[in-house]
């Protein structure tokens, strides 16, 4: 009688197994999507972007930035100045609750001379590695002559490349971010344009 129980237990768990992945590869997706969507709306960049971002239903504006835009390029990585997002002539911010979390979306815009005009990403509280977003990211990410950079961080990936009318491009995912003052298990996902 016991072993049978633990023989239905044992199989009951690995049947939820296959539906748990199933799950977490979803929730994985729909974060990049919700990224690209956002930010690379229609193949849309630079200003372009904030237009899109303006017409984006899901979202609603919030008036007090919470999201310090500087924070993210304080990863160390060889492409970005950790100094890169320090200066923004204007940061806009929305918010929407995805999967029971408050998702923020970010547009910033930097002077002329900057190494990147526009920024525009998706930040998100209580995730813990972002290892598991790569695969979609640069799926994501390849059609737009993105390629990712070496890295050997574990919870960091950077991404590079020109558009057709040769603008520098750059995205990154880090989910040490000190973006939010919520903890160190916040990721972004943020996309640079010349």
């Amino acid at each position: 009688m016991r072993s049978t129980r633990l023989v239905l237990s044992c199989a009951a768990l690995l049947a939820a197994v296959p539906h748990a992945a199933a799950a977490q590869q979803a929730a994985e997706q729909s974060l990049v999507s919700l990224f690209m969507e956002a930010c690379t709306g229609e193949g849309q960049i630079g200003d372009a972007v904030l237009a899109h971002i303006s017409e984006l239903t899901d979202w609603t504006e919030v008036p007090d930035v919470t999201v310090d835009v500087a924070a993210m390029a304080q990863v160390p990585n060889q492409l970005m100045p950790q100094t890169a997002f320090r200066q923004p002539e204007s940061v806009r911010q929305w918010q929407r609750t995805v999967e029971g979390k408050q998702v923020s979306l970010v547009f910033a815009t930097f002077p002329q001379g900057s190494v990147h005009r526009n920024v525009c990403a998706i930040v998100v509280p209580e995730v813990r590695n972002a290892g598991v977003y790569l695969p979609s990211l640069r799926e994501a990410l390849t059609p737009m002559s993105m390629s990712a950079r070496f890295t050997d961080l574990p919870h960091y990936q950077e991404f590079a490349g020109r558009t057709r009318d040769m603008r520098r491009v750059r995205a990154e995912i880090f989910t040490r971010s000190r973006a939010l003052p919520t903890g160190r298990n916040t990721m972004h996902l943020y996309i640079a344009f010349d």
